[in-house]
């Protein structure tokens, strides 16, 4: 199910487009979506991936055990 929200102005243009239309510009919507998700997991996991090899690094550097 797809929920969409849009102003006065825009809802009037969406009211104004062909069944067709609207339906390709949704799955077009879903696709980017999908895809920022997944844009937004890989940057969350290099985050992390980032934040261990700079720890890592630290200890080597001044010493210590490795977390």
């Amino acid at each position: 199910m797809v929920s969409l929200v849009l102003d006065k102005e825009t809802i009037e243009i969406w009211e104004g487009l062909p069944v067709g239309e609207r339906s390709k510009r949704i799955r077009a919507s879903l696709k980017d979506a999908e895809l920022a998700w997944g844009q937004d997991n890989l940057i969350k996991a290099l985050r992390a991936q980032i934040k261990q090899l700079k720890n890592r690094i630290y200890h080597q550097k001044w010493g210590g055990e490795e977390e």
